[in-house]
């Protein structure tokens, strides 16, 4: 059995986006017959809480955690110094803790530059590209993947225009798992269950506030809903926080009790270059979806009017699996 090595410098499980990615991705590469290791460091986490458990795995694949320093002192005395200490004691660990592997996998910059340095030509996945100049030795990394996968078509736009070598990389969305958001309680058992309304058209958002310390779009939905022609028959549901205040695994049942699902406008940067997971988690759910276009509060009101005057119910179609999403990486390079 082929072996892959999915190395990731950071905090997992997480509340934020890239923690269920990774873990999907993990999960996928396993049902496509790979054993499958996920390297991280082990410091402290505030979910404190079995990965699998949190993200409902069905296919465990291995977790390997090696030590990083993470001393509450150096974080007192200077955030930056303390993530530079992690940063650096987690490569070492990993440094070690690497094996020969028939593909290794990485997202964040420093694995991608370490996987390098020890001689391995990873697949390489880049989300969000915000550097606004070139890196010498992200470049120099770059050139040593055996696959650069972007997730959207802003994301590679961007890389490209800092390395001509990015020009020709693989756009691959992200993905969903449809079984888990095929749930038996029905909108009524799920708004019985989450003590919401029944008698009210819930206009639903789950995920995160912010991005990268921008906001994803909250307030503007906030506004919107207060500009809603028939506010009064409606009911504003918003899961989520600084950090997601649910399980994972609790997102299907809010999403069954929800009307209409809203995708609001991130900052600017954002939106050019993200493939939001929660997107393809509305599809998945069938439910009726308001993407707003831009930051304008009144223009994204309008679309729920609208959705509301004319709803469209249980919009689910082919969707684009986490599995669909792992074959066509596999498949980008005959070596793999």
């Amino acid at each position: 059995m082929r072996s892959l090595i999915y190395v990731f410098n950071g905090r997992w499980p997480t509340e934020k986006a890239h923690g269920i990615q990774i873990a999907k991705m993990c999960e996928a590469f396993a049902r496509a017959g790979l054993d499958v290791t996920l390297l991280v460091p082990y410091q402290r986490n505030v979910l404190n809480i079995d990965p699998f458990d949190f993200y409902a795995l069905k296919n465990h694949f291995f977790v390997k955690r090696v030590w990083a320093l993470d001393p509450e002192w150096i974080w007192e005395i200077s955030q930056r110094a303390g993530n530079f200490a992690r940063t650096v004691s987690a490569l070492f660990g990993m440094a070690f803790a690497m094996q020969k592997c028939d593909i290794a996998y990485a997202r964040d910059y420093a694995s991608i530059i370490l996987l390098s340095i020890l001689g391995f030509r990873p697949v390489v996945e880049i989300h969000d590209y915000r550097l606004r100049k070139p890196n010498r030795l992200l470049k120099w990394a770059l050139s040593h993947a055996r696959t650069i996968v972007c997730n959207s078509e802003g994301t590679k736009s961007l890389l490209a225009m800092h390395y001509a070598l990015c020009a020709n990389v693989l756009i691959v969305p992200n993905g969903v798992d449809p079984d888990f958001f095929n749930i038996p309680e029905t909108r009524e058992q799920a708004r019985e269950k989450l003590k919401l309304p029944q008698d009210k058209i819930i206009v639903g958002y789950v995920g995160r506030f912010d991005v990268a310390g921008s906001d994803k779009g909250v307030e503007q939905l906030k506004q919107a809903f207060e500009m809603l022609k028939n506010k009064n028959n409606s009911y504003l549901l918003i899961v989520g926080g600084p950090d997601l205040s649910v399980p994972y695994k609790d997102v299907p049942l809010y999403l069954r009790a929800i009307d209409i699902a809203v995708i609001p406008y991130p900052e600017e940067r954002h939106a050019k270059t993200t493939s939001p997971i929660k997107f393809f988690e509305y599809l998945a759910a069938g439910k009726t979806i308001a993407v707003a276009d831009d930051p304008d509060p009144k223009k994204l009101a309008d679309k729920i009017n609208d959705l509301i005057a004319n709803p469209k119910h249980d919009q689910r179609g082919p969707l684009f699996t986490w599995e669909d999403r792992v074959k066509k990486i596999l498949s980008a390079s005959k070596s793999i």
